[in-house]
């Protein structure tokens, strides 16, 4: 069968797109991302809407559509879950995935708590290194040290010496001393793995006087600001 992948509206590559693809191939399927054009020669089309705000133009509906954007009850099988991502759909040669899932905080403009409920460990920082020529991983975690295997993802990291990006934004106004000197231990870059940079959310202006302390933390761990 000839598989098309349509995404949306992700700001990188998609990657419940790319473990579809994985797990397509090994059923000995033909995969590429969606061509609109080319729409009626494809025998089925998965769509991945990340975001509420996108266009649903090109949406139609003999395609399986997911994503939060759309409709957070949908889901990836576990069996499709559980593969390793084919990078080659966007030709991308670093390392892209969750270490955790979930989040300790319930902020009403967020719609991780009510997707993915408390903060729980889903993969290792090896069971996502899996394009093994890129030491460059980008984490997806909303809350990376409120999973509760953070340290041993530190750990990891530092051990498989790996560059990361914490993709999210790390909650500065609870990071702990220990916590501070963990960030200064490894080697943290932008999303494009270009430079040297950590980014911390601030949300909410009331959260003025615990991030400057939580800032002040960051730097006294060695992280030049």
């Amino acid at each position: 069968m000839k598989i098309g992948l349509f995404d949306v509206d992700s700001k990188i590559p998609n990657l419940a797109l790319m473990k579809l693809s994985a797990w397509h191939q090994a059923q000995g399927d033909q995969t590429e991302l969606y061509f609109p054009l080319a729409h009626d020669s494809y025998h089925k089309i998965y769509a991945s809407k990340i975001f509420n705000f996108s266009s649903r133009a090109y949406l139609r509906d003999d395609m399986q559509i997911g994503g939060t954007g759309y409709d957070m009850a949908v889901k990836l099988l576990e069996e499709v879950e559980s593969v390793a991502p084919d990078y080659s759909l966007y030709n991308y040669p670093h390392n892209i995935g969750f270490a955790m899932r979930g989040c300790r905080f319930k902020c009403e403009f967020c719609v991780v708590p009510q997707k993915e409920g408390s903060p729980k460990a889903v993969n290792s920082i090896s069971g996502i290194w899996t394009q093994r020529s890129s030491r460059f991983l980008v984490l997806l975690d909303n809350d990376f040290f409120g999973n509760p295997n953070w340290s041993d993802c530190i750990d990891e990291i530092k051990e498989l010496n790996l560059a990361v990006n914490f993709s999210q934004g790390l909650n500065i106004r609870i990071i702990s001393e220990r916590q501070a000197q963990a960030l200064a231990s490894v080697r943290f870059r932008n999303i494009h793995n270009t430079r040297s940079q950590v980014t911390f959310a601030w949300d909410q202006i009331k959260d003025e006087r615990t991030i400057l302390r939580g800032f002040k933390r960051v730097v006294s761990a060695g992280i030049k600001p």
